[in-house]
Parts: structure tokens; sequence; C-alpha cells
């Protein structure tokens, strides 16, 4: 139902749409889609981030040589048949003599805690290693999770997703994860604001697919819009000027993420998505794939009515008992923006409004 709710809502904005693009917009994001073996961001453009590490251990390679050192030669006995240091000649050992109670226990504590570290410091590396060449061969999971802020929150949002994109950190998994809880937060952040909900969850597909329908998402969004001003290879979208019909204008903030694991279904309604979007803080790091923040107008001089709004994003449910929406003047005929009270061409108070 999500799915039909949502390829409708994009076949309508196909054929009504294209002419009435907003003019700005802002797009970042990122992700790790495995096509190669180091580590890092993989960059869906125009996204920002990316950076390399070692998180999967691929920079801080152990040295076989002296494992296999430490273990050449020891023996499987135990007592006093059993010697960690089989490089000692007779002559040492004789000179040495029979070791006491408590250097046989300083010496298995020495190499217990020596077992510990090849378990975790390089043992850990290749278990989080082998972990991920599972979930790069399992399937994924694309959602889309959309809401639009109303003029008594707008700049806030805008401004806090501009602040966001200029200081962000992608260099690890868990960077990731927490950045794209931080963009939900912001989504969810002023609720009461929202007037239109909406999105759809995706069914497990291969990774190529998963990536196609990700990469599909995110360029229809940015369709939606002529200049992009934030992110990635932003450029200016000139002189803009808000116009009287268009009011305090609304915002359409989308959010496109790609998972491994389990996903929120996005809700129609507003308590329901405020729970979805505060859900997403669960996904694990190493099973998010990607995500991009995709929202329009990003300039505050770019207003977007609520009129404007239900046509270019078909797909959004509005809310009950939102201001929003076209209206009919009944004086003059006029169609304009319910949240504006009046009509803007001969000023009568809009009619249930």
């Amino acid at each position: 139902m999500q799915w039909g709710r949502w390829a409708l809502g994009v076949a309508l904005w196909c054929v009504t749409g294209v002419a009435d693009a907003q003019s700005t917009g802002g797009s970042f994001g990122a992700g790790d889609w495995g096509e190669s073996e180091s580590s890092g961001t993989r960059r869906t453009a125009p996204t920002v981030g990316g950076g390399s590490g070692g998180y999967w251990g691929g920079g801080g390679s152990s040295s076989s040589g002296s494992v296999g050192g430490s273990s050449t030669g020891s023996g499987t006995g135990s007592g006093d048949d059993y010697d960690p240091f089989p490089h000692r000649t007779e002559r040492d050992r004789r000179e040495r003599g029979p070791r006491s109670t408590g250097e046989i226990v300083w010496e298995v504590l020495i190499f217990s805690t020596f077992g510990l570290g090849m378990l975790f410091g390089v043992g850990g590396p290749a278990l989080r290693a082998a972990r991920r060449r599972r979930l790069l061969a399992s399937d994924v999971r694309v959602a889309v999770y959309g809401v639009s802020v109303d003029g008594g929150a707008r700049r806030e949002v805008q401004e806090a997703l501009r602040r966001v994109a200029d200081s962000m950190d992608t260099r690890y998994p868990v960077d990731r994860r927490d950045l794209m809880a931080t963009l939900a937060a912001v989504m969810g952040g002023h609720s009461e604001h929202w007037a239109h909900v909406g999105g759809r969850l995706g069914a497990l597909e291969p990774k190529g697919e998963a990536q196609s329908t990700f990469q599909e998402q995110v360029a229809e969004l940015r369709a939606r819009f002529r200049y992009q001003t934030v992110g990635t290879g932003a450029t200016s979208a000139g002189r803009l000027a808000p116009r009287p019909e268009e009011g305090e204008g609304f915002c359409v903030v989308s959010l496109v993420v790609a998972s491994h694991g389990e996903l929120p279904a996005p809700d129609h309604r507003r308590e329901g998505m405020e729970r979805t979007l505060d859900a997403l803080d669960q996904v694990e790091p190493l099973e998010l794939v990607a995500f991009e923040i995709i929202w329009s107008p990003s300039e505050d001089a770019d207003r977007m009515s609520s009129a404007e709004l239900e046509t270019l994003y078909p797909e959004l449910t509005r809310l009950a008992g939102a201001s929003a929406g076209a209206v009919h003047c009944g004086y003059c005929g006029a169609r304009f923006a319910r949240e504006l009270g009046r009509c803007p061409t001969c000023t009568a108070p809009a009619l249930g409004a």
C-alpha cells in the first residue's frame, strides 16, 4: 500500500510538477555500498563526507612472524614439561634450576594476557571484517521518510540542516549512523509544525538493485528543485524574493535510508511518524549502508506555499487539522493557499480556513 501511494504520487508529479519545480534545495549524505574492500565512506554524488579509516582493520596488519615465533616449538606438555622459552639452551636450564610455583603462575598470566590480546587486538578486526563480508553479501532495504514543516519552524529547520552539512563527519560507520539519527531528530524536533508526512518502506533487494533504487529515489527528490544551494557542488540560485501569495512558506524534508537490517515503517499519522524517526537511532552502524537528506526550499527567501507543496509532493499525506492546501475564494474565485487566511487577489477571508 505504501509503495502504491508513493508510486502514484511520483507519477502525478511527473505529469504536473516539472514546470513548477521549486527554486532551491539542499542535499547531502554518505554511505558504503562495498564496491571495494577499503574502508571509509563511499560517496553518492553529490554527497559530503568521506575519508578513509582503519575501522575494518585494514591499516593494522599483524606480524605473522612474531605470532609463529611465539608458538613454534612450544610443545603441548603441561606442568614442568611446558617451557614458554624453547630457545634457551640446556645449560641455561641447569643454571636456572627448577621454576617456583610463583614463576609458573606468572608465566601463565603473561601468556593468558597475550592470548587475549591476540583475540581482541588482532582477532577483533578480523571478526569485524568477516561480519562486513557477510553483510556485503546480504540483501538491502530502502526506505523514504518525508515531512513538511510550516512557517512556524521552517527557518530553524533550514538553518539546522545547513549547520549539519557544514560540520558533518562520516569517517566511520558509527559516525554515519549518528549523523543519520541527528538528521532524523532535526526532522522530528518540530513535529507540532508538521503539515504533511509520508514515505515508503521497500522490500529487501539484492544489493545492486537496492543501490539503483536508492539512487533513483534521491535523484527523483532532487529533481523537485532547480538549484542545490547546500551540499557538495552547491551553486547560487541568484536573487530570490518571496511573493505575497507564498506566505511564510513550508519546507519539505526527505530522508532516504538503505540498510541490511530492519528499518521502521513510515507512518501517515503525526504520532506514528514521531516514533518512526525516533526508531532510526536504533539502526546498527554496521547494517546502515547509506543515507541521503534532501530538503526544499533551502533558502529563506525562496518560499513554497502549501498549495505549491501539494503539487510538487502529492505522495505526502496532509495531517488532520493542518492549515494547508489550496482553497478557492468565495468572492472572486481565485485559488490560493489556505494558510494565508485571506485571498491575495481581493483580500476576502478564506471560507473554512
